[in-house]
């Protein structure tokens, strides 16, 4: 079981395949209790108009899994949030 450093906030990647405004919104949220928070969607989200991320991951032409497994590898989240079943779908096809 990871350990968590008291003076470091969570890290959290919140994962989407859509468009959806609940997915941004949800990011702000995040933020707002105090995560440090990344976000992981296709260019048109709505993540990448969210000014106060701390990063941001796009997926185009590589595709989510790979796209996806990069994004996890480089911001080492705490916890991973996917905002629809594609999304989990992904993510336990390269998972488990």
């Amino acid at each position: 079981m990871p350990t968590f450093d008291e003076k470091r906030k969570p890290r959290v990647l919140v994962l989407s395949t859509s468009l959806w405004l609940s997915a941004g919104q949800l990011a702000l949220a995040l933020i707002r209790v105090g995560f440090e928070v990344a976000t992981f969607g296709p260019a048109e989200s709505p993540f990448h108009t969210i000014e106060k991320l701390d990063a941001r991951f796009r997926y185009g032409y590589r595709g989510f899994d790979s796209a996806a497994m990069s994004a996890i590898r480089n911001w080492s989240p705490d916890l991973l949030v996917c905002t629809d079943d594609l999304a989990v779908y992904h993510l336990h096809q390269r998972l488990f």
